[in-house]
């Protein structure tokens, strides 16, 4: 280059043609040099729409390992915030932390206790924290080996490093993780089975509404069980195909396990209904007199997750039992849940359930029915009515009651605010049950 670099750093250009060729000097200035913050300077000060095409790559690039650098100054910083995990095995010694970061990352708990544990866990793993550092490894890929390396002592992290760490910025992260997978058994092959027990005892099933009316259902199983499981539904699809049902059978798959589900819920396959807060197990849908009538297109709801088609329910009416709900059209709020429907369940966990249909827990994603029904004000200085009791997700319920300066306010028109002891605050806003946007 015939510029040195601080004085292509501080050169402008308004407009014109060489404000293209600037922009493609600084991106190869960037790519030549050791990744910092003056280049993270000079990459913020390029515009993409400037560059030619056969550059865009190499901007991305970059793009994605100055991505890496801050996330990784986040991490740093959430480890300052959550210090040492010295706390007891006491369920009252809370990580607090962690709801400090759910406020201000706006995530759920859960995500915010994944972040803290890598924080923490990549303090034992100095290797990957340089890369880390430098960019030249992605968030995914480090999420790969804290949680890889989980089980382990220092000293045998420092073994796996040695193990997969030389060229692993040219490695996808698919790569990577098998890499670390292979250090890790080689490392400590009797210990499989204790790993095995320990997976096997977080399992769970997790849901994410999808575009379309679509969800996605997501379960994490002992690999015995999920074979065991996927071997149902394909002999559940394969006997639909027989009888001559014309669906592919990847369709008739998904099916199963909403039959097998069905069959669990209604008692078939225990030969008891389930039940929560004392009432049987229902799935809640909101529509419109109009459109359940066919006067009008309207979408119906699933509240909490998302819109389904019309059509769908209107196939239900001859089949389902309805349950009526009276919205505000000024706000979308519950008014009122008419008792008249063969599942008549205790009105105050009902009421509090349809109102918020999910925890009032900050951006908690757990469903109102799998939840405490807790009172805003503590019992017994707090009544027993609808407008003191919420649904309230056990980690946000024992943060709520055990945690000096986490305080829980109903407002006048069913918002829930929250302080943290940092001194943060969100509001939750009871369900809007208007449809559309």
């Amino acid at each position: 280059m015939s510029l040195p670099l601080d004085a292509l750093a501080r050169t402008k250009v308004v407009s014109g043609p060489g404000l293209a060729v600037l922009d493609a000097m600084r991106l190869a200035w960037i790519d030549d040099e050791r990744f910092g913050p003056r280049e993270i300077t000079m990459l913020s000060a390029i515009d993409p729409t400037k560059l030619a095409k056969a550059e865009l790559p190499t901007y991305i690039k970059n793009c994605d390992r100055a991505e890496s650098i801050f996330a990784a100054r986040r991490d740093r910083a959430t480890l300052l915030m959550a210090g040492p995990d010295d706390r007891g095995k006491n369920y009252r010694e809370l990580e607090t932390p962690a709801h400090e970061l759910c406020v201000a990352l706006r995530i759920p708990l859960g995500a915010a206790h994944t972040e803290i544990y890598r924080s923490r866990r990549l303090a034992l793993l100095p290797g990957t924290r340089r890369l880390y550092d430098q960019g030249l490894l992605t968030r995914k890929h480090v999420a790969k080996i804290t949680t890889g390396t989980g089980h382990l002592t220092a000293e045998q992290c420092a073994e796996v490093e040695r193990r997969v760490l030389t060229d692993a910025e040219m490695l996808s992260v698919r790569e990577f993780a098998r890499r670390i997978r292979r250090a890790v058994a080689q490392l400590n092959p009797r210990e499989a089975k204790d790993r095995h027990d320990r997976a096997a005892a977080s399992c769970d099933v997790s849901f994410e509404a999808g575009e379309d009316g679509i969800g996605w259902l997501t379960s994490t199983m002992p690999l015995l069980d999920a074979v065991i499981c996927t071997k149902a539904y394909h002999a559940y699809a394969l006997a639909k195909k027989k009888a001559g049902d014309p669906r592919p059978i990847g369709v008739l798959r998904a099916e199963a396990q909403r039959v097998f589900a069905e069959a669990s819920l209604t008692g078939q396959l225990t030969g008891t209904v389930p039940t929560h807060h004392g009432r049987p197990v229902e799935v809640q849908v909101a529509v419109t007199p109009e459109a359940l009538l066919g006067l009008a297109d309207t979408p119906a709801e699933i509240p909490g997750i998302g819109p389904i088609p019309i059509e769908l329910v209107r196939q239900m009416i001859h089949d389902a039992k309805l349950r009526w709900i009276t919205i505000s059209a000024a706000n979308g709020r519950l008014l009122d849940r008419s008792p008249h429907t063969w599942r008549i369940p205790p009105d105050i966990h009902a009421h509090a359930d349809q109102t918020y249909v999910d925890s009032v827990g900050p951006h908690s994603t757990v469903p109102a029915d799998r939840c405490d029904g807790e009172h805003l004000i503590e019992y017994p200085g707090g009544p027993t009515t609808i407008t003191n009791i919420a649904p309230m997700d056990r980690s946000w319920h024992i943060a709520k009651t055990h945690t000096p300066g986490m305080n829980v306010t109903r407002n006048p028109d069913g918002t829930i605010t929250w302080t943290t002891p940092l001194g943060q605050t969100l509001t939750v806003q009871p369900y809007d049950y208007r449809l559309g946007p």
